[in-house]
């Protein structure tokens, strides 16, 4: 009986293993002709997905399908003996053997079963064969890695949006991580010259516009930070008009350190393309009285043709960078009286980064 088992094992352990094997290649066929048609698709359209996975995830898919299947359809030892008995014409004595009682008859089954069962070699008789759809496997999986050599073609054009949106984000990124910096450098200056309040809105601007993500953040924040810096400069402007020949150079500076953050404020709107808000930079204009010396600028005459305002040299923004960079500087020679009364007025005016007010 033991004999009998084994043989009947035997044959359900190769009759199993075949059906994962057809089961496991039909699924790695249907998953290489899924993963042709993917990355076709991504090549032609390259909607930004890695080849990579569009190959790997179907046929994933089918592999583990094809083990649940071939699974299932693993035959029992009374379904693997009748196998046996239909391919070598046995006449049904190994399942009859296996299901027989007991009893002097039923031995004599097993004893001729057995007989019979003897010279048959598993190993040789019921070999391992290919899986069923071996040459379609093959061919698909050919199709699959020609698929991968075609270059890409992003005939719908979204690979250049996605990568001029991302462009543009790190673009973003860098204009506000500049502007950021340049402020909180300005706000150290101020604090050194003991400009606490005008520091104190400077950082807080420093920090509304880092903490810039989207396009929607970045227009609030314009906002946010051009309204608190109006604000500071129609104060400082007030200041000026009433203040006395004791406080005027210390507003002075301050409002010198706030136009410089204006004009870092405005080039970082300029480049990450930020609306609303107004420019604080206008703001300038009106202060121009108190800085010189409570009188208005003479209106121009009518007879002059106007040329309209000419435009901004290649280099004016870098020559701006610089010029606010070398503030600082200046801003504590002033402070520690290192420069002649009479050339400070015009170091100040030198190095104030709105140009439009210097006349």
């Amino acid at each position: 009986m033991d004999a009998l088992r084994r043989v009947a094992r035997e044959a359900a352990r190769k009759m199993g293993l075949q059906e994962v094997a057809d089961a496991c290649g039909a699924g790695a066929c249907a998953g290489l002709a899924t993963a042709c048609l993917l990355v076709l698709a991504e090549r032609l359209l390259a909607p930004g997905l890695a080849a990579g996975v569009l190959v790997a995830a179907p046929v994933a898919v089918g592999l583990l399908a094809g083990l649940s299947i071939g699974a299932a359809r693993w035959p029992c030892l009374e379904a693997a003996a009748l196998a046996v008995d239909r391919r070598f014409a046995l006449a049904e004595r190994l399942s009859s053997a296996l299901t027989a009682g007991e009893g002097a008859m039923a031995e004599l089954v097993r004893a001729d079963a057995r007989r019979h069962v003897a010279p048959i070699d598993l190993a040789v008789r019921m070999p391992l064969r290919p899986p069923r759809l071996w040459v379609a496997l093959v061919l698909c999986g050919v199709g699959a890695s020609m698929a991968l050599l075609v270059p890409q073609m992003d005939v719908l054009g979204w690979r250049a949006r996605r990568e001029s949106e991302a462009g543009r984000r790190e673009r973003v990124a860098r204009a506000a991580q500049a502007a950021a910096a340049s402020l909180v450098r300005l706000a150290g200056v101020g604090r050194e010259n003991g400009l606490e309040r005008s520091a104190a809105v400077l950082e807080r601007a420093a920090k509304e516009i880092a903490s810039t993500a989207s396009a929607g953040q970045t227009a609030r924040a314009a906002e946010k930070v051009g309204a608190a810096l109006t604000k500071a400069m129609d104060a400082n402007s007030e200041a000026l008009r009433l203040a006395g020949a004791e406080e005027r150079e210390k507003l002075l500076r301050e409002r010198d350190m706030q136009l410089g953050a204006a004009s870092v404020v405005r080039r970082w709107r300029e480049r990450v393309g930020a609306r609303g808000g107004g420019d604080p930079t206008e703001r300038g204009k009106g202060s121009e009285v108190a800085k010189d010396g409570g009188h208005e600028a003479a209106e121009p005459s009518q007879f002059v043709l106007s040329q309209g305002t000419p435009e901004r040299p290649a280099g004016a923004a870098a020559l701006e960078e610089r010029l606010v960079a070398a503030g600082p500087a200046a801003d504590a020679a002033l402070a520690r009286r290192d420069i002649p009364w009479r050339y400070r007025e015009v170091v100040r005016r030198y190095f104030s980064p709105d140009e439009s007010n210097v006349r």
